[in-house]
């Protein structure tokens, strides 16, 4: 089961600070945050190092221990899955930003138009005549190390000789 939680700022014309609503997925919990608990909220998020959904959680989990609502087993296996800091989620290790120059994404985009005219290509591969052919031949030698299609169109002109 998944379990989302999105935390609004609090409206004064709501009449409670929690809404639940189930969803397909899971359970999605909407928490609408007077100004003071948000900021009490940003500044647990600062200091345990974790995003909004996972100090919500962590919160959550805390509470309905302190409670008694769950057990101890219960507390530890959420709190090992959702007590996870910002700095260790999977996809923030050993990354760094990639930056990309305005040449690099004109050839990015050039490289993608190639490879979608080169699929066109294979497409149409069958219904045109062995001039129009090996004119693609060709042009996809060009290409070859910079899109796969482009080697699957040398491949096919290979096979027609």
């Amino acid at each position: 089961m998944n379990v989302t939680i999105y935390i609004h700022h609090f409206h004064p014309y709501k009449q409670s600070f929690m809404r639940c609503v189930l969803m397909e997925n899971g359970h999605s919990v909407t928490l609408h945050l007077a100004p003071e608990l948000r900021s009490a909220l940003i500044k647990y998020m600062g200091a345990n190092d974790q995003d909004k959904q996972y100090a919500a959680l962590t919160l959550l989990l805390k509470s309905m221990r302190s409670e008694n609502l769950i057990t101890q087993e219960v507390y530890e296996f959420y709190r090992s899955r959702y007590g996870k800091t910002i700095s260790s989620h999977p996809s923030n290790m050993n990354q760094t930003p990639k930056l990309f120059s305005k040449e690099m994404l004109q050839e990015k985009q050039k490289i993608d138009e190639k490879a979608r005219y080169f699929s066109m290509i294979l497409d149409q591969w069958h219904i045109h005549g062995v001039d129009w052919r090996q004119k693609k031949v060709v042009e996809a030698e060009q290409w070859k190390d910079q899109v796969q299609n482009a080697k699957l169109v040398i491949d096919l002109g290979a096979t027609q000789k």
